[in-house]
């Protein structure tokens, strides 16, 4: 979480009191809450001369790591950090990368659907997507890697945003029990990005996804 507040807002000019826990050790500042799903998650304060757009994409990173609450946090945190190492591998081309879990698994809910958990890249207005639409329904609905050249030519994609030319999807187990619990989703700007070799290393580094 440091790692992220010291990329948009600085490690000495925050607090967050979220799942439990508390980062940084400002004692004053301006309150913002963290909301997720419509949910109030966390209470952020930052300094003052942090810029509102910083502290809206700190935000909205922050947000999708403590929507689950204390008893998902320190999972949360290892997926971030896991996030980092599997994105360092291609930085250029992947440009936004996160992870959708089954509601049921995250949340405890009677529901199909896909929650995002933590994420990396610009922020995404799809935190909730049914499991019956998109290319990442389908991924976890059929359980298998979704490697699409070109979302344009396939009428299924959800347009996160418009830059994604991309994306490569990668169901992930949970390996105390079996079965597919949430999935890797990694989008690019540029079309035809996912060769079989990088597809490969990224099936690799899902070997280590921390569940």
């Amino acid at each position: 979480m440091n790692e992220l507040a010291k990329e948009f807002i600085g490690t000495g000019f925050f607090r967050l009191e979220a799942a439990g826990r508390q980062w940084g050790i400002l004692e004053d500042g301006i309150h913002h809450q963290l909301k997720f799903d419509e949910r109030i998650v966390g209470d952020l304060f930052v300094s003052e001369d942090v810029s509102k757009e910083n502290v809206e994409l700190f935000i909205h990173h922050a947000a999708a790591v403590v929507h689950a609450g204390e008893k998902r946090i320190d999972e949360m945190l290892k997926v971030l950090a896991w996030l980092r190492t599997v994105k360092a591998f291609a930085p250029e081309i992947f440009n936004w990368i996160g992870v959708y879990y089954k509601s049921s698994y995250l949340l405890g809910e009677n529901s199909t659907d896909l929650v995002l958990g933590p994420f990396l890249g610009e922020p995404t207005d799809h935190t909730r997507i049914p499991i019956d639409r998109g290319l990442c329904g389908l991924a976890l609905r059929e359980e298998r890697v979704i490697n699409q050249a070109d979302v344009h030519a396939d009428s299924r994609h959800i347009a996160c945003s418009l830059k994604t030319k991309s994306e490569l999807i990668v169901p992930l187990p949970l390996k105390t029990e079996g079965g597919f619990i949430a999935e890797l989703d990694i989008d690019s700007h540029t079309i035809s990005a996912f060769t079989a070799e990088i597809e490969a290393k990224v099936n690799q580094l899902c070997l280590d996804f921390p569940l």
